[in-house]
């Protein structure tokens, strides 16, 4: 469906209150999950849509599109599991987003100052359970051009609920379940920089340096503009660097990184962009694969740095 009509559903929404929830879920907004600075004006002045800064408070502070709400890593993050960064259960985000007075009738455009790569791992949360509103801002922050504001909002308190009150098991996985997985025709893509992929480099949090066996190294870096518009590369420029990827679009993919961020950015680029239908984000990622001493590593670096 074209932008124009689009818009056009979209107003008719705006001007119907009438079943507006199945309304929203039938309109097509842009096929893949990623909106145009253009098309989001657009969005904002019928009044549709709920903006998600994804970055820290401070950063927030600073100066942030009009009208967004305030969201980071922690405060998406299942406190009270053992492995640091995990994603939260349904009901601490369900009660987070309601403080934010987030209804459940708003698409979320979220963005962040990074390429996206902050914000794709709200899109991917979300996704487990099933809230499928979620679109990145093309360029984020840096795509904005019309004034900011350093003034949060306060939103009246709302009750935002999930469709799923638990990750569905067709988009998550476990180390153990990933483990099982390397002994098939599985390709298992580490988002992460050449130096953690060889285990020269060790970041706070893991046990150990290296990677998981069978891995392909893809960081997430080389999918964006990052040194320009910070907007995603074209397809034809995707599918060029991923020409290593010797599978069809649904085949079994398992992506990860440190902690699950940098892979649900990957895991972004792969679905919503290049349309491969079975990839997996490993949450736990490296932090979790490398405390557990039972699981097997591959290390080619003889010096590990410690960051």
């Amino acid at each position: 469906m074209n932008w124009t009509k689009t818009k056009y559903l979209l107003f008719l929404l705006a001007l119907t209150a009438c079943k507006s929830e199945q309304l929203v879920e039938e309109i097509s907004l842009p096929e893949r999950k990623l909106i145009e600075v253009e098309q989001l004006t657009d969005l904002l002045e019928m009044g549709q849509v709920q903006l998600v800064d994804f970055r820290k408070k401070d950063a927030f502070l600073s100066g942030h599109i009009p009208g967004a709400v305030n969201l980071w890593r922690s405060d998406i993050e299942n406190t009270e599991h053992q492995t640091a960064g995990m994603m939260a259960t349904a009901a601490q985000l369900e009660a987070r987003l309601s403080k934010l007075g987030i209804g459940n009738d708003k698409f979320l455009v979220v963005y962040d100052n990074n390429g996206n790569c902050d914000a794709s791992r709200f899109w991917w949360v979300m996704k487990q359970y099933g809230y499928n509103k979620v679109y990145l801002l093309n360029g984020g922050l840096k795509s904005w051009q019309a004034g900011l504001s350093n003034t949060a909002v306060n939103l009246q308190e709302s009750s935002f609920k999930l469709p799923y009150k638990n990750p569905k098991p067709e988009r998550y996985l476990d180390h153990n379940t990933l483990f099982e997985l390397l002994e098939q025709e599985v390709v298992v893509i580490d988002a992460r920089s050449p130096d953690e992929f060889s285990g020269k480099r060790l970041k706070k949090g893991a046990a150990r340096a290296g990677r998981i066996p069978k891995s392909i190294n893809m960081d997430w870096v080389i999918t964006v503009n990052l040194d320009g518009d910070h907007k995603f590369k074209s397809l034809e420029e995707l599918q060029t660097l991923f020409q290593q990827i010797d599978t069809n679009k649904d085949s079994p993919i398992v992506v990860y990184c440190h902690s699950g961020v940098r892979s649900a950015h990957m895991t972004f680029v792969l679905t919503e962009l290049m349309g491969y239908t079975n990839v997996k984000n490993f949450d736990g990622s490296w932090i979790d694969w490398s405390a557990a001493a039972h699981l097997p590593i591959t290390q080619d670096s003889l010096i590990t740095l410690q960051n």
